[in-house]
């Protein structure tokens, strides 16, 4: 949910597009950034009555679905944009990438992504678009497994919820990346996070190969908040390091949680000593980088968005890979379908940051 830069939806009739149309030329000159279009809080709010933003997708007498939206869903209304074939907006969040072009959108896809999970594309060989194997289901329909969601402690992997695009963004516009809602709807947070916006948060990948490991959206602090933001449903998973060499953390002391008990950090507190990880005077070269990503622009910092995208992924599994049981003690679905919106084929994030023969 990025921008709408031609209309408000698809299929308008002729007399209405063209009054859209007029709409967006004037939205066109300004600043691109996620809280933009019809999701613009300076439109949507009650002060500001006439812009005529609420058309575009709802409907007083004659909706199709709850909270009086034209699309049965609010992942269909949301689709008529930014899904395979959408009008409204260059995000294609369907099939991963950016309309008109080869390159892929930093969260990946929900239905196919374009990736190179292999690590082996070139300019004479490209990444290819592939089905997703793992991606956040959001259909509204299906019940899925808001994983590691709860205080440590808590006996189950998670609380079972139906997602939508709505779930995590706010359509109206708030003013946060991505019109990020500060607490997801159903997650039991409190308090929120709110993920700034800002220029510099590009929408594809930065490497024309669209390699995505090591892909940096703005660096820390930002990567910092998303974390935040991330353990607001996957609570158990956020596991911050404050030692100060990298020792004493949450993969070196047991949390108590019986799913959960050890884990990779993914907050570093003292983010500044680079040499924890990494060799170099005083450093104990646990993370020597062996794909020479690098930190400027490429940042692969311990937190969520450096191994995981938050769409959907189309990396493969192998058979050790794909047989790593859920957090729950399941070992079904298998195969590909355990590719947990990782960067990497077969979890090889792991090696993207670790030489494990150190």
């Amino acid at each position: 949910m990025d921008r709408w830069p031609r209309s408000f939806r698809a299929c308008r009739a002729a007399a209405a597009a063209a009054a859209v149309g007029l709409v967006w030329a004037a939205l066109s000159a300004s600043i691109a950034l996620a809280d933009g279009g019809p999701h613009t809080v300076s439109d949507n709010s009650g002060m500001n009555p006439t812009t005529g933003t609420c058309g575009g997708c709802h409907r007083a007498h004659t909706a199709k679905g709850a909270n009086l939206i034209n699309a049965a869903s609010n992942t269909a209304l949301c689709q008529t944009c930014h899904g395979s074939g959408g009008l409204g907006a260059t995000t294609d969040v369907s099939n991963g990438v950016l309309a008109g072009t080869t390159q892929g959108l930093r969260g990946g896809g929900f239905s196919y992504a374009l990736m190179d999970t292999s690590w082996t594309a070139t300019a004479g060989n490209p990444a290819t678009s592939r089905p997703a194997t793992s991606a956040h289901v959001i259909d509204g329909l299906t019940d899925v497994t808001m994983w590691g969601n709860g205080a440590l402690g808590t006996a189950n992997a998670g609380t079972t919820v139906k997602l939508e695009c709505t779930s995590c963004h706010n359509p109206h516009g708030n003013n946060s990346y991505r019109i990020l809602r500060p607490i997801p709807i159903d997650s039991g947070a409190t308090g929120g996070i709110t993920v700034a916006d800002g220029t510099g948060l590009a929408y594809t990948v930065a490497r024309t190969n669209n390699r995505y490991f090591g892909d940096s959206y703005a660096g820390w602090p930002w990567t910092y908040s998303m974390t935040q933001w991330c353990a607001q449903c996957h609570t158990r998973y956020d596991a911050v390091n404050a030692s100060a060499d990298g020792m004493g953390g949450p993969g070196h002391t047991n949390s108590g949680d019986l799913l959960f008990p050890y884990r990779h950090m993914t907050r570093f507190e003292n983010w500044t000593n680079c040499g924890v990880c990494h060799k170099g005077p005083g450093g104990t070269g646990r993370a020597p980088d062996p794909l020479g990503v690098g930190s400027s622009g490429f940042s692969h910092e311990p937190v969520c968005l450096s191994c995981h995208v938050a769409h959907g992924s189309a990396a493969q599994m192998g058979v050790s890979a794909g047989a790593v049981a859920w957090p729950n003690g399941a070992t079904t679905p298998s195969g590909n379908a355990r590719s947990s919106l990782l960067r990497l084929d077969n979890r090889g994030v792991c090696q993207g940051c670790h030489d494990p023969t150190k």
